[in-house]
């Protein structure tokens, strides 16, 4: 009798540490490194690498997983404890004209992760845009007195291409009459520049009613002669320009 209460003890021992090596074998986790360059190849510094993990289709239970990791001089980044599976690799470098190819590229870059392994040598490319500058006047002073203050009272500016909805333009310079708008665009952008406000009335730089939600983006297709004869990069375009001239 003793002879079997040892084994099924043994038993049991075995058992259980057979489970917290299964369980360990479950949690197991990887890496994901790699670097985030321009597309001249420039290595891009202080860039903050969104990694999110994808799920495997649309009927299966998913657990989300986000982690983010910086990038250093030379444009290196590394992220750890990331479970199996697929993650989009997005890298945004605020205050920079570097694009996040998830909201701008037709394919954003992945990268996976299986047993628990590291997967290295993955790489990113931001592509170069330019600034497009929206300039809002407002003699009235209908912003300053309403926005933040009045229910509704909100002007919304963007852009809704590539695979994001909707890019909205960052608030770079503001007074009482006027406010400038800025929204980095790739190069060649076809827009438009989305504008919607159901509190305030709007006009274009003649003064005309907006008569539609959006507004065309300026073309750049001149180049500026470069200082040896040849053609230059395309010129950056104007400003678009917008007026506050009531409320609804």
């Amino acid at each position: 009798m003793k002879f079997y209460a040892i084994a099924f003890l043994l038993f049991l021992a075995a058992a259980s540490a057979n489970a917290r090596a299964q369980d360990s074998s479950a949690k197991a986790t990887g890496s994901i490194s790699g670097t985030v360059t321009a597309a001249d190849g420039t290595p891009v510094q202080g860039a903050w690498v969104m990694l999110t993990l994808q799920p495997p289709s649309a009927l299966d239970a998913f657990t989300p997983v986000n982690t983010s990791a910086l990038t250093g001089q030379d444009g290196s980044f590394s992220a750890t404890g990331l479970p199996d599976g697929t993650y989009q690799v997005c890298p945004s470098a605020p205050a920079t004209l570097y694009l996040n190819p998830c909201l701008w590229s037709a394919t954003p870059p992945t990268a996976a992760v299986a047993g628990g392994q590291p997967t290295t040598g993955v790489a990113a490319t931001m592509q170069t845009g330019y600034q497009q500058v929206i300039h809002i006047s407002d003699p009235q002073k209908l912003l300053a007195k309403n926005q933040g203050v009045t229910p509704g009272a909100e002007l919304i500016v963007g852009v809704g291409v590539g695979n994001a909805p909707f890019n909205s333009a960052a608030v770079s310079a503001k007074g009482d009459v006027a406010r400038e708008l800025t929204i980095v665009l790739p190069t060649g952008c076809s827009g438009p520049i989305s504008v919607y406000s159901s509190f305030y009335k709007l006009a274009d730089q003649s003064g005309s009613a907006l008569t539609a939600s959006s507004v065309p983006i300026p073309t750049a297709s001149a180049k500026q002669p470069a200082s040896d004869g040849t053609a230059g990069a395309p010129v950056t375009p104007g400003p678009i320009v917008l007026q506050i001239v009531g409320t609804n």
